[in-house]
């Protein structure tokens, strides 16, 4: 839980200006608050897949009390099935096939 809060707070701070500024090609098409806003967006969706990564690969770090490259595999399968769980669950499991 530690684990993904910091990953949570530090992706925030470094995906939200850099989504922001990625974003400026829209600048001219919306409002300045608009635009803001949807480069909020996507660097609240960068920040919470960094947390959930980061989360489960902890977890599963610590409940295999081993340090490898399988728990990255890991991670990355369940953040990507959990992020595309309202798709339904043949997209979870694509997702977690083809996010590990």
């Amino acid at each position: 839980l530690v684990a993904s809060f910091n990953a949570f707070t530090s992706n925030l701070f470094i995906c939200l200006p850099i989504a922001i500024i990625l974003n400026s090609g829209n600048f001219n098409k919306y409002k300045f608050a608009t635009w803001l806003k949807m480069g909020a967006k996507n660097g609240l969706d960068w920040a919470q897949f960094g947390a959930i990564y980061s989360g489960t690969e902890e977890l599963f770090a610590a409940s295999r009390d081993k340090v490898d490259r399988y728990n990255t595999y890991i991670a990355s399968g369940i953040s990507t099935s959990i992020l595309s769980y309202k798709q339904g669950p043949l997209a979870m499991v694509q997702g977690f096939c083809m996010g590990s």
